[in-house]
């Protein structure tokens, strides 16, 4: 029963491991056979992801997804990729001139419409004023929340893989030669791929040929599992090893839903919107009630954009100021050095 049980069990990684590996590698014929790209490298493959049938020859799947929408949506995937791609200096000047520019020229309306009417500034404007910026300071909450958390379950992803990683080689020092050898060798190009493309990278041009080589590792460690499992069907470390491999793989698609699980753009154009609408309010207000100079509004909107820009810059797990260490992976890079 054990012998039965351990088979089965690595039977089990050779399956899954396989099953992704034929997507991808589906996805790739479809994609050089067809001469309409958006069929393969979008419909076809979100259809096999999501369990959807689609006949290459309509322009329709099952679900009615058009060549006209799979082209919109390629070229919205597009655009956040090259928007994610910005240089954050650049992201911080063009925020913080568009914050401050909204709350000047809130201020220059308020300033027109006071020469006009000397008793413009009421008290339902100061109300107003207030209840838009605790709104701007809500919202900022909220999505810093959002942010935080993804980036605490990037870095948990990277301490969990490194763990899994170490565990896994750990247990292959159990297993006879020459399998434990050429197993800690795949290991440690397991771990280089890595650190060299990180899991958190959401740029799937970089990122594919990480995946599609670590796929190929991990067929060949679940190779060395089959082999250790067929010559010695009773053997205890062949049973721990292949579950530690299992958990190594799972943790892959762990750490690639957790790079994709961005803070949607929706509500960050939200966050910018409310926080123009209330900085402009709050510069009309100054402007009616001729408050001196400019510095208060502008020292208003310039810490408004940092805290956005910042936000921003935490959904971007490999660019910008912060980033998700790769630490972990480099110690155990090293430590697996012949």
């Amino acid at each position: 029963v054990k012998c039965e049980g351990l088979v089965a069990a690595v039977n089990w990684l050779e399956i899954k491991t396989a099953s992704r590996s034929l997507h991808e590698d589906y996805c790739f014929e479809r994609s050089s056979r067809t001469t309409e790209p958006w069929r393969s490298n979008l419909a076809l493959c979100r259809a096999i992801r999501c369990g959807r049938t689609i006949d290459l020859r309509s322009d329709r799947d099952e679900n009615g997804i058009t060549a006209t929408h799979g082209r919109t949506l390629k070229a919205r995937r597009k655009m956040l990729i090259q928007c994610y791609q910005i240089n954050f200096w650049v992201r911080y000047a063009a925020a913080v001139l568009i914050v401050v520019a909204a709350a000047e020229f809130g201020r220059w309306l308020g300033l027109s419409w006071r020469r006009r009417r000397s008793d413009a500034l009421t008290a339902e404007l100061l109300t107003l004023e207030g209840a838009a910026l605790g709104l701007v300071a809500l919202i900022i909450g909220f999505t810093f929340s959002m942010a935080l958390t993804r980036f605490d379950a990037r870095s948990k992803g990277a301490v969990d893989e490194a763990n899994i990683i170490a565990t896994t080689a750990s247990r292959a020092r159990a297993l006879p030669e020459p399998h434990a050898a050429e197993v800690r060798k795949l290991l440690s190009d397991y771990v280089q791929v890595r650190v060299d493309r990180p899991a958190d990278v959401d740029v799937r041009n970089l990122l594919d040929p990480a995946i599609r080589r670590s796929a190929e590792l991990q067929a060949d460690l679940l190779r060395h599992a089959t082999a250790v499992s067929i010559a010695d069907p009773h053997s205890i470390p062949a049973g721990l090893f292949a579950t530690s491999l299992s958990e190594m793989i799972d943790q892959q698609e762990v750490r690639l839903a957790a790079a994709r699980n961005r803070v949607p753009p929706t509500v960050l154009f939200l966050l910018y919107g409310i926080a123009l609408v209330g900085i402009g309010l709050s510069g009309y207000v100054g402007g009616l009630a001729s408050r001196s100079g400019r510095l208060p509004h502008a020292l208003m909107a310039l810490m408004v954009a940092t805290v956005i820009v910042m936000i921003d810059d935490i959904d971007r797990p490999q660019s910008g100021l912060i980033t998700v260490g790769q630490q972990p992976l480099i110690n155990l890079k090293e430590s697996l050095a012949p």
